[in-house]
C-alpha cells in the first residue's frame, strides 16, 4: 500500500552561498563559496579537467563546459571508454569508485555526481555500471521506496508541529518548534537533500525530510540498497529515520 509524501520539485537552483547546518554536515570536503549564476556560452572542456577511482582504474572526463558544470561525461576503465549524457556541476567534485558492489566477485564502476546546489539544497545522482561492458545497472529512485516504505503526517498545534513518521511498519513521533509560523502541510516533504555515500562495499542514500517552503529539516530518511540478481537492480533494503537534534 503506497504511503503519500511530499515532494520538492528542483525546477531550478542558483547556486548561493550559505547552506543550512544539516546541508554542510551532510557532504564532505566542501567549502562554502559564493556562485553567481550567469549565462554564458558553451565549450569543450579542457582535457586536464578528469576524476578517478583511488587507483586510477577508472577515470571520468567531462564532455562540455556549461556556465553552472559540465554537460555529458566519458568513462574509461579495462580499455574502454562510453560517453554518457550526464550534467553535474562544478562546485561539487565527482565522486569514482571501482569496487565489488554487487557480490558476484567481479568489480562495477560507481560514480556519484552533485546535479544541484543551493541554499539549504544539495541534490546528487548514483551511476553503477558493469565494467565490462559499462552498461548501467539499475538503482531504485528513492522516491518509489519513500511512496511504498515511507508515511507520514503532520498536526499543526499552535506553533508546533506533531508529526508521525512510520517506517517500514515502525511508527515514531517528534515534536518540532516550525520557523514558519504559516507552514499548512500534511506530509513531509523530500527533494532538497539527496546524497548518496559508498562504505563497505554497501550504496546508501540519505534523504532530508522538511516541512515549509524555505525547507526546515526536521530529519534524514537512511536507505542501504542491496543488489537483487534476478532483477539486475539495486532495491532498498534497509530505512531508517533519524530525527535532528537528537
Amino acid at each position: 500500500m503506497k504511503k503519500e509524501f511530499g515532494i520538492v520539485v528542483l525546477s531550478s537552483i542558483l547556486w548561493l552561498v550559505g547552506c543550512s547546518d544539516h546541508q554542510e554536515n551532510s557532504q564532505k570536503n566542501e567549502n562554502s563559496s559564493t556562485e553567481q549564476w550567469s549565462m554564458q556560452p558553451k565549450q569543450e572542456a579542457k582535457e586536464s579537467i578528469m576524476w578517478s577511482s583511488e587507483n586510477n582504474e577508472v577515470q571520468l572526463t567531462p564532455k562540455t563546459k556549461v556556465s553552472d558544470g559540465f554537460s555529458g561525461a566519458t568513462v574509461a576503465v579495462n580499455n574502454m571508454e562510453k560517453e554518457f549524457n550526464w550534467d553535474f556541476t562544478s562546485i561539487t567534485e565527482p565522486q569514482v569508485y571501482y569496487t565489488d558492489l554487487t557480490g558476484d566477485g567481479k568489480k562495477e564502476v560507481v560514480v556519484i555526481i552533485n546535479t544541484g546546489r543551493g541554499t539549504g539544497l544539495t541534490t546528487e545522482e548514483v551511476h553503477v555500471l558493469n565494467s565490462e561492458d559499462l552498461s548501467e545497472i539499475n538503482v531504485q529512485p528513492f522516491e518509489d521506496i519513500i511512496s511504498n516504505h515511507f508515511g507520514s503526517h503532520i498536526t499543526k498545534k499552535g506553533e508546533n508541529l506533531d508529526i508521525q513518521v512510520i517506517v517500514q511498519g515502525t511508527e515514531q513521533h517528534l515534536n518540532v518548534v516550525a520557523q514558519d509560523p504559516l507552514v499548512e502541510q500534511e506530509h513531509l516533504n523530500f527533494g532538497g537533500v539527496v546524497y548518496y555515500k559508498l562504505d563497505n562495499q554497501k550504496l546508501t542514500v540519505v534523504l532530508g525530510t522538511s516541512v515549509g517552503v524555505s525547507p526546515q529539516y526536521v530529519g534524514d530518511v537512511y536507505i542501504t540498497y542491496q543488489f537483487d540478481e534476478a532483477k539486475n537492480e539495486f532495491l532498498a533494503h534497509q530505512m531508517k529515520f533519524v530525527p535532528l537534534n537528537k
